[in-house]
């Protein structure tokens, strides 16, 4: 065991170091098997296995990776089952991530760095929390000022009230595709961008020509059948909101670990005539890997 971690930290091909980790996570908790996990285990998971997010509950091990809140937004609106109760693990946790935490009626967490105000939303939520060291805030990617996520939050302490602030610009950009009748809206860095074909024309063309558009960014689509969630998933998407969503496009996004806020679910986005099922996410039937899932809609639509 020993040895195998040594190995991961020391490796630096990214392929890898991703497979070492996914023989690592079973035998690590092979080898607690008889005893359940601490808060101190599953911190060195997180801080070893260059983790974002580790939750055991129920004798289930979930590990993360995705960057900022986004795991722990996508569990608290898409599988808040997850985090009811659990033993979690977190890098550092910020004013959005304890709104996150003390939402999803986390028990106890464990962390290398917590705010003081985010100290204060867990003392309030009765999170038990274990850090190791204290601090103002967290950083933005560049180190200049406070993330702004964080910053949105300054003063609210209250998780549901967190959670409005936290989903309010999503949901302001659905309601502009709403109103404006667009197919399509792009938030990225404080620019939003609109779009107007129908179906998923203007998402291939996104990831084929300009990936960097989606990268990180928050989405809103009328509607989302598995071939715009696999588009979505490809081109980096941060968060998306929609009007209409069917079951296989939101388990493309849990598996991607993207939060998913959508005013229906469906079992399926049907044609236009309503007779079955959309012939673009009928193509994808066959195959759940999103990489296949892109290079077929690009051999439909280039």
């Amino acid at each position: 065991m020993k040895i195998l971690l040594y190995l991961c930290r020391k490796l630096n091909h990214i392929r890898m170091k991703k497979l070492l980790t996914l023989l690592l996570i079973p035998l690590f908790v092979g080898c607690t098997a008889d005893k359940s996990l601490t808060g101190e285990d599953l911190l060195r998971m997180l801080n070893e296995q260059q983790l974002s997010l580790v939750v055991y509950n129920n004798d289930s091990l979930s590990t993360y990776t995705r960057h900022r809140v986004d795991n722990l937004m996508q569990l608290v609106t898409n599988e808040p089952e997850r985090l009811r109760g659990a033993l979690v693990a977190d890098k550092r946790i910020g004013n959005a991530a304890a709104t996150l935490i003390a939402l999803g009626g986390v028990s106890e967490v464990h962390t290398n760095y917590v705010t003081r105000q985010a100290r204060q939303i867990l003392d309030q939520a009765g999170v038990k929390l274990v850090y190791q060291s204290e601090g103002d805030m967290i950083l933005n990617r560049d180190g200049t000022k406070q993330c702004p996520m964080d910053a949105s939050l300054n003063g609210i302490t209250d998780p549901k009230k967190g959670y409005e602030v936290l989903t309010r610009q999503g949901w302001a950009l659905l309601d502009i595709l709403n109103a404006n009748s667009h197919s399509l809206v792009v938030l990225r860095d404080n620019e939003m961008q609109t779009y107007n074909d129908r179906g998923v024309q203007d998402l291939v063309l996104l990831v084929t020509n300009e990936p960097e558009r989606l990268n990180d960014a928050i989405v809103a689509d009328k509607m989302v059948g598995k071939a715009a969630a696999s588009l979505m998933v490809a081109g980096g998407v941060r968060e998306v909101y929609t009007n209409l969503i069917c079951r296989s496009a939101l388990e493309v996004f849990r598996k991607a670990g993207i939060a998913v806020h959508a005013k229906q679910v469906v079992e399926q986005i049907l044609n236009r005539d309503r007779s079955g099922q959309c012939p673009i996410d009928a193509l994808l039937n066959e195959t759940d890997d999103v990489e296949q899932c892109v290079e077929i809609l690009q051999g439909r639509f280039n």
